[in-house]
């Protein structure tokens, strides 16, 4: 079964409506925490389900594990993030009985959060249809495009490396929620963050439509690390907006904000000239990678910049601007807040290397407006 990962992003999947369809089915399916079925547009039996699973790791019940090891969805987990983190599902349903804590997975998590997992459960059940419809209108305020609807599963798991993530099989994407992650405080106080989580998510299904119909050349999958590191702060960064919203508007409530902002730009200036210059492709894609997911929220020296490039051009311009700018290439998004920056010093400057390089890319978009119509 072929499958890839891509850390929130949908890639190539259908915009934000699928989603809205599939968690609706989730919302209306998941009134029993203990056995709740996640996976969308069809009845799915509890043996389906991780959920009971995870509820008994926290309750130690060490004769889960075989249980743990045959599951389909550890199989898929395992198959799916081999890219960046190699394990068995044997190994997986080791390490969540074993007093020894494997860094690369989160039961810890799941145990240390354990008293907030069923109370997360049942807060996310009757609100999560309104939860999704909202966060996908706004996913698609910088786009055109809005998606068909179909079915996609939903799964919630455990013991995963990541708070969510998608994979892809050859029937298509499926997306994961770790519960050690999201149920990691009372559910009123943490609602906020779990929809923006949903909505960045719902943003990469939209743009990936989006970019199917609109752009005429396939950024994702360009040739050149400065190419498809500027696709990936475009994309990453909008996300990450998206993550950081409910913080930043209508007014900043981040604490130290303008410090963790000058540092990921230091961190941005001081990486993209060593991503541009690395010929290793191996340790190349590691880079990129690391620019936007595997690392300390405010060290993703790629994603951070983005949004904040996202949050000063819709102050200052506002959403249209925002979608005129994305409609059909990744590249004028930076060169247009290069551009204010010359008249508000107060803006944190991006590299020159990369202003240039994302100059010479749009140029030669201009001069090839009509591209190659490449599918994401």
């Amino acid at each position: 079964m072929k499958s890839w990962l891509k850390k929130l992003d949908f890639g190539n999947a259908d915009a934000g409506t699928r989603v809205m369809a599939a968690l609706a089915v989730l919302a209306m399916t998941c009134a029993v925490p203990a056995s709740m079925p996640v996976t969308a547009g069809k009845s799915v039996s509890e043996a389906e389900s991780m959920v009971s699973l995870c509820l008994r790791v926290i309750d130690g019940d060490k004769s889960a594990e075989p249980g743990i090891a045959h599951h389909p969805l550890v199989t898929k987990m395992a198959e799916g993030m081999r890219e960046q983190v190699i394990f068995t599902p044997a190994e997986f349903a080791h390490a969540a009985f074993t007093t020894t804590d494997d860094e690369q997975f989160s039961w810890r998590r799941l145990r240390d959060n354990a008293r907030f997992v069923k109370p997360f459960l049942g807060e996310v059940s009757p609100r999560l249809a309104a939860l999704v419809t909202r966060s996908a209108g706004t996913s698609r305020e910088f786009l055109a495009e809005s998606a068909d609807t179909k079915t996609m599963p939903v799964h919630f798991v455990c013991g995963g490396p990541w708070d969510a993530f998608v994979l892809y099989f050859d029937r298509g994407p499926e997306l994961f929620f770790d519960l050690g992650w999201h149920a990691d405080g009372e559910p009123a106080a943490i609602m906020a963050d779990f929809e923006a989580i949903l909505t960045h998510e719902l943003w990469h299904a939209s743009f990936g439509e989006h970019r199917r119909l609109h752009w005429p050349i396939d950024y994702k999958s360009c040739d050149g690390a400065a190419c498809r590191f500027l696709y990936e702060m475009a994309n990453e960064g909008i996300g990450h907006f998206y993550s950081l919203r409910h913080r930043l508007l209508p007014t900043v409530t981040i604490d130290r904000f303008d410090a963790k902002v000058a540092g990921a730009f230091v961190l941005l200036a001081n990486n993209y000239p060593d991503l541009i210059a690395e010929t290793d492709a191996r340790k190349r894609e590691n880079a990129l990678w690391h620019s936007h997911a595997g690392v300390p929220f405010w060290e993703k020296w790629g994603a951070i910049p983005g949004a904040v490039v996202v949050y000063r051009l819709l102050q200052t311009s506002g959403d249209s601007e925002v979608r005129r700018l994305v409609a059909e290439e990744p590249f004028s998004l930076f060169l247009r807040y290069n551009e204010l920056c010359s008249t508000r010093p107060e803006w944190e400057k991006l590299p020159p290397p990369l202003v240039e390089d994302a100059r010479a890319l749009f140029e030669s978009h201009r001069a090839n407006p009509g591209g190659d119509k490449v599918s994401p």
